[in-house]
């Protein structure tokens, strides 16, 4: 079984190494959106894989108020804050403190998104 909890959050960023000429060079913001997926059994005392509040307060708890309102290049301490840096970023922060992780979703724009799904095995 998958299930899903879906996040926003505002921040500014930059691809510091990309071309001078490159829009993304500059510092600009995005409304991200983040998508954190679980995959695992269903506990038959519960009728559920994880309780959803589980997964909203892993978020809140490390990543929420780190990542609202702030410039990601200074948070993360990288040039280049990529939607895939930032899905593996939070993929490999939640796995830290939640049980079957499956797959981080961040949707830098409607339209752009990058999903990573951590070690696969094979």
């Amino acid at each position: 079984m998958r299930i899903s909890k879906a996040f926003r959050f505002e921040a500014a960023h930059r691809l510091a190494t990309w071309p001078t000429m490159h829009k993304c060079h500059r510092l600009h913001g995005h409304s991200y959106r983040v998508i954190i997926t679980l995959k695992g059994p269903v506990d038959p005392s519960t009728n559920a894989v994880c309780d959803f509040s589980e997964i909203s307060t892993a978020w809140r708890d490390n990543f929420q108020s780190r990542f609202d309102h702030h410039n990601l290049n200074d948070v993360l301490g990288v040039k280049d804050v990529t939607a895939e840096f930032l899905a593996a970023t939070i993929f490999h922060g939640m796995e830290q403190v939640i049980r079957h992780v499956d797959q981080v979703t961040v949707f830098e724009t409607e339209d752009a998104w990058a999903t990573y799904e951590g070690r696969r095995d094979g």
